[in-house]
């Protein structure tokens, strides 16, 4: 499954792919500005030997969280965090996994081993969250395959526009009348919204101690009904 959550800066995006994460008892995370530090995260700050041994830690399940937070070359760290992402999917292709990247902007998405995991790996147990601030920041060919859009208030015509390429006019017409950290889910697999006006539903500590894993339950907070795509919030 590949989650976008899409908005401006303090609008909550962070902490509500954290949430979904947190849903999934095992989490890989890059975090670039270091905004995820909790009692259950291993944090590494280079791409290299250090991080591998984490990863040896995590495919011995004696890690439950791995965060990756590059002090130097963001692109390098961010290479080596797929690659090993994707060995570890390759190796344990039952686990129930989250990948969460955040603030897409700080690095560049073409990368082999991210292709890999977003086409290959199982859709019921890999969940991949990506963090941005604007739909153009998300590469066309991501966009095409998601399957759940996550997305705060917006006003500008150009992300008005791509939104409304891969939802609906009027998923466009809510997104602009959004309160801050109030959000709209795009299902696109069933083609239908949902609304989220209730930010204490999905707020969670991303720097002390978070919440435990619900197990297998839908990892999304509790929206209001869905609706079909032709009767969007009517």
């Amino acid at each position: 499954m590949i989650y976008l959550a899409l908005g401006r800066r303090e609008q909550g995006k962070t902490t509500l792919a954290y949430y979904i994460a947190s849903r999934l008892p095992r989490r890989l995370i890059f975090d670039p500005r270091g905004m995820i530090r909790t009692e259950r995260s291993q944090v590494f700050t280079r791409g290299d030997e250090t991080f591998q041994q984490g990863m040896d830690g995590f495919d011995a399940h004696e890690l439950t969280e791995v965060v990756l937070t590059p002090s130097g070359n963001v692109q390098a760290a961010f290479t080596a965090f797929c690659r090993e992402a994707a060995n570890h999917v390759r190796r344990n292709p039952g686990d129930h996994l989250a990948i969460l990247i955040d603030e897409i902007r700080f690095v560049d998405l073409k990368n082999e081993d991210l292709d890999w995991i977003l086409r290959c790996a199982p859709v019921d147990t890999v969940h991949v969250i990506f963090t941005g601030h604007r739909p153009k920041d998300v590469p066309t060919d991501i966009r095409a395959i998601s399957d759940r859009w996550l997305l705060f208030s917006f006003t500008l015509p150009r992300d008005l526009d791509i939104i409304e390429d891969q939802t609906s006019p009027l998923v466009v017409r809510e997104v602009q009348k959004l309160s801050a950290r109030q959000f709209v889910t795009w299902d696109d697999r069933i083609g239908s919204a949902s609304y989220h006006r209730d930010p204490a539903v999905w707020y969670i500590e991303t720097r002390k101690k978070g919440n435990v894993s619900a197990g297998n339950v839908d990892i999304l907070p509790a929206g209001e009904p869905h609706v079909d795509k032709g009767s969007l919030f009517s």
